[in-house]
């Protein structure tokens, strides 16, 4: 709101992004403000976690609305499990990859099956529920092999050229999301 005071902001095009911990808080944002946004995109997160055995997991709170959400997750993340369960005997756990989309489909109200692809070479997955382009628009892109890092040229163009991942860039497909939404 501070920024629309100074700046021309098109509403309609309000557009959330997060990694990691970053990933997590814009899942509560988009939650709890869903008219805000356009659509939010969020790599190596997860909806809840606990920080020990001792602690209750916490999630965030059911979405007030349907919103376009983007997930890009590895399958071989090592800091927030794709799988989820519990890092090390007594440390944090976290939800997992799928019972986040579970929570993004059922708020966006679609309980069809997700249409899926296979990409560079069944290294990338992607799964699609809900009509592109709509509020009810779900996407999960799984890397097979990725780790806990962001999928930028930056990082894969230090891939093997034979790696079907080389030069993998993630910031051109979630504003390919982003840009087909609108509030």
């Amino acid at each position: 709101e501070e920024v629309r005071g100074t700046v021309h902001v098109d509403s309609s095009r309000i557009y959330m992004l997060g990694y990691s911990n970053g990933g997590m808080l814009a899942y509560l944002f988009a939650a709890q403000k869903p008219e805000t946004l356009a659509a939010v995109a969020v790599i190596a997160a997860t909806i809840g976690s606990s920080p020990s055995s001792s602690e209750p997991e916490v999630c965030i709170p059911p979405a007030r609305a349907p919103l376009p959400v983007m997930v890009l997750h590895g399958r071989e993340d090592d800091s927030i499990p794709y799988e989820g369960g519990r890092l090390g005997k007594e440390g944090q756990s976290y939800v997992s990859v799928k019972e986040s989309l579970e929570f993004w489909v059922k708020a966006d109200q679609d309980s069809a099956a997700p249409q899926r692809e296979e990409m560079r070479a069944g290294k990338v997955i992607k799964d699609t529920w809900g009509a592109p382009g709509s509020d009810q628009e779900v996407i999960l892109y799984t890397l097979e092999g990725w780790k806990h890092t962001i999928p930028t040229k930056y990082f894969t163009k230090k891939l093997p050229e034979n790696d079907p991942l080389k030069d993998f860039h993630v910031t051109e497909i979630i504003w390919d999301f982003f840009k087909n939404h609108h509030k």
